[in-house]
This record gives C-alpha cells, sequence and structure tokens, in this order.
C-alpha cells in the first residue's frame, strides 16, 4: 500500500505541474530510461540522433507512461474497493460485540444462569472476534 501511495503522490505531482516544466521533467526521465534526447531538446555536437529515432521512442514510451498510469490507478481503485469492503465487515463485527456488550450491562438484572451463561460466552466471542480484526488491522 505504502509504495501505491508514493506512486500516486508521483503522479498527482508529476499533473500539477506547469507544461514546460512536467516536459522538462519528463524529457529528463526519457533520457536516463532510454540515452535519447527528448524530441524538441536541443541535441549537444557530441550526441548525433536521428530525430525520426527520437519521436519513434518518445511516442512508444509516452504510450507506456499511459498505460502505466492508468494502472496505477486500476490498482488504487481495487485497493479502495477492497479497503470499503473490510471497512463494512468490520463495522458489522463492531455492531456483534456492541450488541453483545449491551447483553453485559443487563446480565446484572438477568435471574437466569443459563442466559447469563449464553450472553457471557456470546461477549467473550464478540470479544475474541474484535481483538482478531484489531490485530489483522495492525498487521495490515
Amino acid at each position: 500500500m505504502e509504495e501505491l501511495i508514493r506512486e500516486l503522490e508521483r503522479w498527482a505531482t508529476e499533473t500539477s505541474m506547469g507544461y514546460t516544466e512536467r516536459f522538462e521533467t519528463q524529457a529528463e526521465l526519457f533520457y536516463r530510461e532510454t540515452g535519447l534526447m527528448a524530441p524538441g531538446k536541443s541535441l549537444p555536437l557530441e550526441m548525433p540522433q536521428d530525430d525520426a529515432k527520437r519521436r519513434t521512442a518518445w511516442d512508444e514510451w509516452q504510450g507506456q507512461r499511459r498505460i502505466g498510469f492508468i494502472n496505477t490507478l486500476q490498482v488504487a481503485a481495487d485497493a479502495l474497493t477492497r479497503l470499503q469492503a473490510e471497512r463494512d465487515a468490520l463495522a458489522g463485527r463492531v455492531e456483534t460485540l456492541r450488541e453483545a456488550l449491551q447483553g453485559l450491562v443487563g446480565l446484572h438484572d438477568d435471574p437466569t444462569p443459563y442466559d447469563s451463561a449464553t450472553t457471557i460466552a456470546a461477549a467473550r466471542a464478540a470479544l475474541a472476534d474484535a481483538a482478531r480484526l484489531v490485530q489483522l488491522n495492525d498487521n495490515s
């Protein structure tokens, strides 16, 4: 999840840049990854490169970046869906725990030992379930 957050922050930073800053950032990345200067960048005399090759490589590189961006967004959407489902499941278990604890609150008024034992067992199970959920949440 941490890696996904860093990736989304990187994309957010890039999309908030102005056109020139974004182009310069992308041109630098392109050069580091391909060894080619981005189209529109001036070439040093000691670095002859074919303009058509640079343009083709740039277009392919940009296409791969778009695919990467879309994939990152899909991973983020999937993670949010999963987290929503986990939150909903946790909310249901919290409600079960609340009901069991409310049963314990009324326990002192219950004259029937069997019902008291059943209520205590339900509360213990709910507490154990809540402890497992907290542990799972802490580990994720």
